[in-house]
């Protein structure tokens, strides 16, 4: 089995978080603050205008294992310009691409450099994106099995950019950054509900600009999510969400009913500006009255002997062990 297939759904929803947001209108005020998650920007734009976006992002996570070997796979947009499809010319509004990066290590420390082509050619030439990435590890304790301390860091060491204002940054930036650890060998400590031997260990970890959580369908431990957005262990999404909404803080239901009050004229804007927009908006009008009613009136109930709740992205809360619909 696929180590990453139970998790795709979630680390597409982190991804994607806030991509646009209703009325998913380019001119609506709320969609002209794009980009807010995850970003790192080149660490020349962060010195020279003391910017408050980070230039790198830093997670500490505790893995026990009897062997070191765990696979990182960073993922993030990239901004695409000018606009990737044709179709959609006439409305101001930058895409996205999709950046999946994965790189095997068995020994510490390790570090990569990787440079990408940004979509912004000025004077004949292709400015780079140059992000590296970092891991460090101090193995602590031996009993009854090795756990490791392994600080994991991404940083935008892009050497030059065309201006030092945020668009021009925005381009050589990574987006919504976040990254997947995995191990066969051993499995990943929970921070959120540590065991009691390890509080102490967890209490002091730092974490700059990130969330580690446990992920993955099995809750065996194998899969870190490092996160820009603060998630529970084993994050899921609803399974009654028809679709990506842009928004897990959202209702899908209620960002269903708005969407299908919408003039026709906001629609046409609105799918005139991204096929991934135009895709939700045909998505959601195309809802049958059955797929509308499995949006309303749930409820989850939530075992009080649950150590640790679960999340579902969708605006729903369970315990997947011991809920059940009412």
């Amino acid at each position: 089995m696929n180590l990453w297939q139970n998790t795709e759904k979630i680390a597409d929803a982190v991804l994607y978080e806030g991509y646009a947001l209703y009325p998913y209108r380019p001119s609506a005020i709320k969609n002209q603050q794009r980009w807010t998650f995850g970003r790192i920007v080149p660490e020349i734009y962060h010195q020279r205008t003391q910017s408050t976006d980070p230039w790198f992002r830093r997670a500490t996570t505790l893995l026990q294992a009897s062997s070191l070997a765990i696979t990182v796979r960073l993922r993030f947009l990239q901004i695409a310009e000018p606009p990737l499809s044709p179709s959609f010319p006439s409305v101001p509004w930058q895409q996205a691409l999709p950046r999946d990066f994965t790189w095997t290590i068995t020994s510490l420390p390790w570090a990569k450099t990787m440079e990408i082509p940004s979509s912004l050619e000025e004077a004949g030439d292709v400015k780079n994106i140059v992000f590296r990435v970092e891991i460090d590890g101090d193995l602590f304790r031996s009993d009854p099995e090795p756990v490791w301390i392994l600080t994991t860091t991404i940083r935008n060491v892009t050497p030059d950019i065309s201006a030092f204002d945020e668009a021009s940054a925005l381009r050589h930036s990574l987006i919504a950054t976040h990254w997947l650890l995995s191990t066969d060998t051993g499995k990943w400590i929970s921070l959120l509900d540590p065991p009691s031997f390890l509080e102490d260990t967890v209490g002091a970890l730092t974490q700059e600009g990130v969330w580690p959580v446990l992920a993955g369908d099995q809750q065996d431990g194998k899969i870190c999510l490092v996160s820009p957005i603060i998630l529970y262990d084993y994050p899921t999404i609803a399974e009654n969400s028809p679709g990506d909404f842009f928004d897990g803080a959202e209702i899908d239901e209620m960002l269903a009913l708005r969407i299908m009050t919408l003039t026709d004229e906001e629609k046409k804007e609105a799918m005139r500006a991204d096929p991934k927009v135009q895709a939700l908006l045909e998505r959601t009008q195309n809802l049958s009255r059955d797929d509308l009613y499995q949006l309303h009136g749930m409820a989850y109930r939530v075992s009080p002997n649950s150590s640790t709740p679960s999340c579902e992205i969708g605006g729903k809360m369970r315990d997947k062990e011991n809920s059940h619909d009412e």
